[in-house]
């Protein structure tokens, strides 16, 4: 056994297993000891206008004592996405819990970030100099590319280079992937996300503002086809009231714009890229966060273990990916 396939054992058995329970924390930063709901900025209320905020999704407030759903994680007053970070950028939610991330054989940090020489090969991080998953050949640090697997074989995955292809062993559209942080994998390649200007990183994230037509668009920033302007993470104050939210209907050209939000048939905005949901859109693929696959209904499975899924770059606990599940 490798030293690489060792030290991402515990990992891909962390992938495998169900969703770790949610315990919801009772200390003084909860906000849960009365059953409490925290209230939220109008951008985050329903669509209909009602009094009572959202809760439990992406960025939102828990439910009451209901911790969040979903495989999200509780960090103080806010329900994390599986793949983000919540206070600590060294930590990651995987299925229910925080997990250490960055380093050889850790999960991947949100945005696909590993610390220090390593590139983020699926959902793994691996050491400069080690295999990337599914043979795309050794990882590569450095140069203008950033990170990019590929040694000795065509380089993939890096700051303008295609992105890296599981060769057919992937479920859909999940396994276009790019291998270096903040990069987001399009049909030129991978390139850079999440700045004002930028493509939306994966789950349609920004660091600030909105995900308005595939770019991120500044607070304040006029929105597509006349829904208004940037305010939070919606469109507020075109002729059809606000737009792009979680819980809000889709805008009219950009659709939604919140991060890990995705219209569904009624053109309302859900969460996406969690056990159950739908899987979030990009340009090339279906997202789901760490810890999960999107599968052949379009939907975020927990991958990894036999006759599931195979995990974001063909990875599999039990047995090897075959057709796109693990056999």
């Amino acid at each position: 056994m490798t030293d690489l396939r060792r030290a991402a054992l515990p990992l891909l058995a962390l992938l495998a297993g169900c969703v770790v329970p949610v315990e919801v924390a009772d200390g003084p930063d909860s906000g849960l000891r009365d059953g409490s709901v925290i209230d939220l900025p109008d951008a985050s209320r329903p669509a209909d206008g009602g009094d009572t905020p959202l809760c439990g999704g992406p960025f939102e407030a828990p439910c009451g004592t209901g911790g969040c759903g979903a495989g999200a994680c509780l960090d103080g007053k806010l329900c994390i996405p599986a793949g983000e970070a919540g206070s600590q950028a060294d930590q990651v939610c995987v299925a229910g819990s925080f997990k250490k991330c960055g380093g050889p054989g850790d999960p991947c940090c949100a945005h696909s970030s590993c610390a220090g020489a390593a590139c983020c090969s699926g959902q793994l991080c691996v050491a400069a100099a080690a295999e990337c998953t599914a043979t795309l050949g050794a990882c590569l640090v450095g140069g203008p590319s950033r990170a990019t697997c590929g040694g000795g074989v065509e380089p993939c995955g890096g700051l303008g280079q295609p992105c890296c292809d599981t060769g057919g062993l992937r479920v859909g559209a999940e396994g276009d992937f790019c291998v270096s942080g903040r990069l987001v994998c399009g049909s030129l390649g991978c390139a850079a996300c999440g700045a004002t200007g930028d493509p939306c990183c994966e789950g349609g994230w920004c660091e600030t503002g909105c995900c308005d037509d595939g770019h991120c668009l500044a607070p304040n920033g006029p929105c597509a086809n006349g829904d208004g302007t940037c305010q939070g993470t919606s469109c507020v104050g075109g002729p059809h009231g606000p737009c792009g939210g979680l819980g809000q209907p889709a805008c009219s050209l950009s659709g939604c714009t919140a991060p890990f939000t995705v219209s569904d048939d009624a053109h309302q905005c859900v969460a996406c890229g969690g056990l159950g949901e739908p899987c979030c859109r990009s340009e090339s693929s279906g997202y789901c966060g760490t810890g999960y696959a999107c599968d052949d209904q379009d939907t975020c499975a927990a991958c990894g273990a036999a006759d599931q899924p195979c995990c974001l770059g063909a990875t599999c606990a039990v047995g090897s990916c075959k057709a796109g599940a693990c056999k």
